[in-house]
Formats: structure tokens, sequence, C-alpha cells
């Protein structure tokens, strides 16, 4: 999601992959704080901190929906434990890119994928 187009008291939704399957976490923007960051209420209550590079991962509900179908649909994804639960594949070979510990490239800003060095150069 483009931080500029997130909406204060709109809610928003992250999937994460576990290695029980898909889960729809849910987020209500709270407040912007300048252009880096917002802090989020989760379904529980708890306030939270987002900064820019996990805002990129919030999605309104009809995305959220066609995601988290997709991760449960596809076994090999469920079946793959990712530390946190964030993950993303290699445009080029498809290799999964766990993106805690994956580089990022200096250029682009994109993980640069461990098996054939690919980014968005």
């Amino acid at each position: 999601m483009d931080f500029k187009n997130l909406k204060i008291g709109e809610t928003y939704y992250i999937i994460k992959n576990t290695k029980y399957g898909p889960v729809m976490e849910k987020y209500v923007i709270q407040e912007k704080l300048g252009n880096f960051a917002v802090f989020v209420e989760t379904a529980n209550g708890v306030k939270e901190k987002f900064y820019l590079d996990f805002v990129k991962e919030l999605m309104p509900k009809y995305l959220a929906d066609i995601e988290y179908t997709k991760i449960k649909n596809n076994k090999a994804l469920t079946d793959y434990a990712i530390s946190d639960g964030r993950f993303t594949k290699c445009w080029k070979c498809g290799e999964f890119i766990d993106r805690k510990i994956a580089y990022k490239c200096s250029v682009c800003g994109w993980n640069v994928c461990p098996k054939c060095g690919s980014c968005k150069c």
C-alpha cells in the first residue's frame, strides 16, 4: 500500500504465512507520523508503530482475501515456515525469500534472491 493513500480510521490487513497456514491480521490506522510511519491499532486493541517498509504490506480487505486464498490453496507455501510470516518470491526463479534476513539491493531497494541474485535492477 502506498503511504500517501492510507487514510486515518480505515482498516487494512496483512497476510502472514505461518507453519499452520495463512493468517489475516487486521489493523486500523490511528495516526500518520510524517511520511515515514503510522500508529495502528491491532484487532486486540494494542497500538503499534509501523515504519514505511511494513506499511507497504498493508492492503484493503478485497486484496487480503485474494492473497489469503492464494496462500491457502498453495500447499507448498504453507509448508514453508518463515520466521516472522513475511515472505516473498523471486520474480525470476521463484525461490522463496525470507525478507527478515534477505539482503536489500542498495540501488533499487528490492530483496536480493539468495539463489539467482536477482533484484529489480
